[in-house]
Formats: C-alpha cells, structure tokens, sequence
C-alpha cells in the first residue's frame, strides 16, 4: 500500500536534504515505542511521519512506475496474476498500480484496451464423452480440485458435456455414462448435459463443441481421457489476457509439445522445437490435448462447414499429419488436419507452455 504518494521503493532529494531523508531510523529509536498506526502500519507511514517531524517537504507526483515480478520471486505480499503483454516473463503484483502508470504515461503509446479490458460473463468448459464413465468421472475429479481457483476472475465457469452417441445405438454403459452426467453437481456454475441424436464421430463433436458469440468468448475443449493440472485456469486465462485478440494466435494447449511434424525422417530427428529460454512459445502446429481456441475459432467452424461440404483436400504438403489423415478411416475420426490447414494458410499459431517441463498442464 501506497501512502498519499509516499513510496519506499526509491527516493529523489536534493543534495542538501538527502541525509535527513535518509535518516529516518532516528525517531524510531531516540523516543519509548508505542503503536500508533498512523505512524507504525507500514515503512510508508513511519517514513511520512519522520520527514514531517523533520520538517521536509515532500513533493507529490501521478504514478509513473509499477511493480513487478519473475514467478521465482518470493514475497510476503500480493503474489500477482496477470503477465505483462510485452514482457510475458513478468508479473504485475499490483493491478491498479499498473493501470494509474499507464494512464499518467503519456510519452508512449498504450497497449490497446490493457486497462480497459472486458472479461466475458462466463467460461465455458466443453466434455467431449460418449461411453468412457470411468474416464470421464477422472476428468471431472481434476477439474474440481479447490486450487485450480476458479473463483478469482470473478466470471461462472459453466461446463458442457457433449455426449456422443455410439455408432450401434444405446448402450448401458451410454446410459450410465448420460445419468451420471445428468446429476452432476458443480459449484462454480451451471452443468449441461448434451445428448447427441445420432453418431457425430470425434471430428464432428470437435466442429459442434462450441461456438462463441462474440470476441472476448473464453473456452477450453476437452475429450474425456485427459485429466487438467490445478494451474490450468490460471494459465489459460492469463493467455487469453496476453493473446486472446492477437489475430495470429488460434489457441492455447495444455498438452507439451516436442513434434517436428515433418514427412522427411532426417529433418525430423535432426531438427527440435528450441526451449525459448524455458519460457511460453507460439508454434504453428495444433495442440488437441486441452485446446482453448481464441476468437478466431468461429470463422474456422463456418470454414469447415463450407469445406466439408466441398470436400476440400486439407494435406499440408511436407507434414506428416497429412498421411495420417489421408486415411480413409481418419477423415471422419481425424478433426485436428482441418484446423492444421487452416494455421497455416491463416499464418497462425498455437501458444504452449514451457517447452522442457517434465509436466504438462493436461
């Protein structure tokens, strides 16, 4: 806490006050201690009552700096969230701080829309199952773990669970698998439970999980045998923050991704995906495993409806998804070619988490 200006972070004095600035210790020690708040609550207020005992003048400036940290710092105060948009290896400790400095610093243009940012009313978390209870009942476990903090944004986290249906018609363990869903109880918003009329198949399901209805939409999409780590939340949001609007950014993964999708066997084990510092990384390639698709992820489904219907040939020429895809088996299972061609012809990427982690978020 800031006190009406006063700041202990650093001191501007002139040469013939600096001493007595500095020497503050003083009416600490020369007189019997007795708590006053006003005096004792912080440096801040000790530091203000001092100078004025001493008769100094302190003049009082609008906010032009901020505090920061690295996520290794330690501290007995605010531990901060958001990341920096230009520097994403710093975190602002102080959110107002950061807004009032961007305000008063007039000499440099702000990031657009940084401290006037509109969060949606709602997450949305989408279940893609069909007959796995076990796996999905696993998935739901990890999703409610308390420290995954879904309250701190302020926004309800609703989940969808798409129940797909089996290509023979209802089963028992269907069945199961949609009255389970059906009463499930979740505190931080509503639950529905979809039930589809018909076998989708995976990349249908994909193509029908969500549709958000504006720009500033959050979701992440996930199938039924994942299961999400307690910073998950954290991470996805604090990436929709930095990167939600950037028109060359298409999601957000949970998964760690080391592939060089690379027909060409020699390339392929010759190259590697750099460790960027051990820091984020965008990379052109999808991440299926706990996606979380930014604004573009509308006009990709209208796309797709256009391209199905034409029976566009989606191979990227050189990649080996492409083979994998050609398949006949996999045209109607394999969702994730489409958003692959659709990357890079858009010139977009995929934003993953540290690249050497041992774990993944998911």
């Amino acid at each position: 806490m800031r006190v009406q200006g006063y700041c202990d972070r650093h001191l501007v004095a002139s040469k013939e006050n600096v001493l007595d600035s500095l020497d503050i210790l003083r009416e600490l020690v020369h007189q019997p201690y007795e708590w006053d708040y006003e005096k004792h609550h912080n440096t801040e207020r000790f530091m203000k009552y001092a100078w004025s005992q001493k008769g100094l003048n302190v003049k009082q400036f609008k906010r032009v700096m901020f505090g920061v940290k690295t996520k290794d710092d330690t501290t007995r105060w605010q531990t901060g969230e958001d990341t920096l948009p230009e520097h994403p290896h710093l975190i602002v400790k102080y959110k107002r701080e950061w807004h009032e400095a961007l305000r008063n610093c007039q000499s440099r243009p702000l990031p657009e829309n940084v401290y006037s940012r509109e969060l949606p009313q709602s997450f949305t978390i989408v279940i893609l199952t069909m007959d796995r209870l076990n796996s999905l009942q696993r998935l739901v476990r990890s999703l409610m773990d308390e420290d995954c903090q879904y309250g701190h944004l302020q926004m309800a986290v609703n989940i969808e669970i798409h129940v797909d249906m089996p290509k023979d018609g209802a089963t028992d363990s269907w069945l199961d698998t949609i009255r389970w869903a059906s009463k499930l109880s979740w505190a931080y918003g509503d639950v529905k439970t979809l039930v589809a009329k018909e076998n989708l198949g995976l990349r249908d399901s994909w193509f029908n999980a969500w549709r958000p209805e504006g720009d500033i939409g959050r979701a992440i999409i996930l199938e039924d045998d994942v299961e999400v780590s307690k910073l998950w939340y954290r991470w996805v949001n604090r990436a929709y923050d930095a990167y939600g609007q950037n028109p060359h950014v298409a999601g957000f993964s949970l998964q760690r991704q080391d592939l060089i999708p690379l027909t060409d066997g020699k390339r392929r084990r010759k190259g590697g995906i750099s460790d960027n510092g051990n820091e984020p990384f965008l990379y052109n390639l999808l991440g299926s495993i706990g996606f979380a698709p930014t604004r573009i992820w509308r006009e990709f489904v209208e796309w797709t409806d256009c391209a199905l219907c034409n029976d566009v040939d989606v191979s990227v020429d050189g990649l080996i998804t492409s083979g994998w895809y050609r398949r006949d088996k996999k045209k109607r299972s394999m969702w994730s070619q489409h958003l692959v061609y659709y990357m890079y012809h858009q010139d977009m990427y995929c934003l993953y988490q540290v690249r050497n982690s041992c774990n993944a978020i998911s």
